[in-house]
Formats: structure tokens, C-alpha cells, sequence
């Protein structure tokens, strides 16, 4: 909420800020997707032709956390929104 205030100030006040998480498998299906048959994505070549096994022994899977989170003093990410929704509970 942080960054949020940043660009509204005040007006946000009392508002609550939540977010989404999808499953992370689903996250890592539709990331291997969107790697293999994106236009802007097929400039990197090591996903052209790589499976899904070859995708998962990559490592590189889609983690969000930094998007709704803020560095703490310790080096860890601290959310900026109220609220975690697991998408299984929508």
C-alpha cells in the first residue's frame, strides 16, 4: 500500500488493498505458455523448443511476491496489501 500512497497520498486512505495468488502450478503452466508461443518471449531461444520437463529443470518459474511486497530492513519482502486471497477459495 505503500507505493500506492506514494501516488495518491491521502485520498487512498481506508481503503483496503488485496491481491490474487493463483495456483503455482497453474502460474507455471501458463508462465511455460506464454514463453514458448509468446512473440515478445521467442527472442529467448532456450524456451523455443523446450519441454515442459526441460521447463521445470530450468527452475525460472513466476513468483509475484514482489510485486505486492516491499523490501524490509532484513532483506525480506514484506506485503503491501491487506489481504492474500488463495484463488482455490474464490
Amino acid at each position: 500500500m505503500a507505493r500506492i500512497r506514494d501516488v495518491f497520498g491521502n485520498d487512498v486512505e481506508g481503503f483496503s488493498a488485496f491481491c490474487i495468488e493463483r495456483h503455482p502450478v497453474e502460474k507455471c503452466l501458463s508462465h511455460y505458455a506464454m514463453v514458448r508461443h509468446s512473440l515478445k518471449h521467442l527472442i529467448r531461444s532456450e524456451f523455443q523448443e523446450m519441454s515442459w520437463s526441460g521447463y521445470v529443470q530450468h527452475g525460472v518459474f513466476p513468483i509475484d511476491l514482489a510485486r505486492y511486497a516491499s523490501p524490509d530492513q532484513s532483506g525480506g519482502l514484506v506485503p503491501d496489501v491487506d489481504v492474500i486471497i488463495d484463488f482455490t477459495e474464490l
